[in-house]
């Protein structure tokens, strides 16, 4: 028997939520923030804000991270105030920008070059802007289009990872450790300052971890000591915070768990994704 399901926008934006709960999404929009948003709306193109845009934005507002959903693309979610200042920009004849651009596309993605996939309030598709390239392509139908690929990429990522790691499979591992290669002098101290500030370590511990001499590399979670499966997720999230953040300042982070009986293993990022979601059922 062959069964399809029809999702709503509301439904497939719950999916994607539960696919990647550590991602940092912005909080859902107000009552007040939707009410302004939909008098901008009405206001300057005359229209009324279309039940898409109100799910949406009753999704979240944003997001509060520069990393994009998907990792092969680097689109962000912009919040209203950012859609709404983007979308003025282009509406301002006073700016040169690359035309065709339509008065009714309203930008609810950027790339943070200049580049959008705008929202078209008359048809609800959702075109790509570039800001060099005049070609204005109809890049989804709809934001549930979107959503639905966003959904279905991220489910194939996670079978992909689903068994690269046996002690994630296998049992909670007690201990998360990101081995740090050491960085060359001081200059990464504004990444030991980043690392005390995500993580509460005490500053001069995280500077000797990073330095040229260091024996005692090893940033260490127990996570055997979390009170709860929210705990641990926090303590993995955290990690997972350590290492974008040693990543961008080119350092590459060696990560291991260990089970109970003493056993090393090392994973990679998906992995630690992984961590995080089996906590929270763990």
């Amino acid at each position: 028997m062959l069964i399809i399901t029809i999702m709503t926008l509301q439904q497939i934006l719950t999916a994607i939520d539960e696919l990647i709960p550590a991602y940092e999404f912005s909080d859902a929009a107000s009552a007040e923030e939707l009410d302004y948003f939909g008098n901008q709306i009405n206001v300057i193109s005359g229209t009324v804000l279309p039940e898409q845009l109100i799910i949406w934005f009753s999704w979240h507002n944003g997001q509060t991270t520069s990393n994009s959903l998907l990792p092969d693309e680097n689109w962000k979610l912009l919040n209203i105030d950012e859609a709404l200042q983007a979308w003025n920009y282009f509406l301002d004849p006073r700016n040169e920008f690359l035309e065709p651009y339509d008065c009714n596309w309203l930008p609810l993605f950027s790339n943070g070059s200049s580049d959008y996939l705008v929202f078209d309030l008359n048809t609800g598709n959702l075109i790509l802007y570039w800001h060099d390239d005049p070609e204005r392509n109809i890049e989804f139908a709809s934001l549930s289009q979107w959503a639905l690929f966003v959904k279905e990429t991220l489910s194939s990522r996670i079978a992909e990872n689903s068994t690269a790691s046996v002690l994630i499979e296998q049992e909670r591992p007690e201990a998360l450790i990101i081995s740090v290669s050491p960085a060359k002098s001081m200059k990464h101290l504004q990444l030991a300052r980043e690392i005390h500030q995500i993580t509460g370590f005490s500053l001069m511990e995280v500077v000797r971890k990073l330095s040229d001499n260091s024996m005692d590399s090893e940033l260490i979670w127990e996570l055997s000591t979390a009170v709860n499966s929210l705990d641990r997720s926090q303590m993995v999230k955290t990690a997972m915070q350590v290492v974008r953040a040693m990543q961008s300042c080119d350092i590459v982070p060696v990560l291991e768990i260990k089970s109970k009986t003493g056993q090393l293993e090392v994973i990679n990022y998906a992995d630690l994704e992984r961590l995080q979601l089996k906590c929270l059922t763990c």
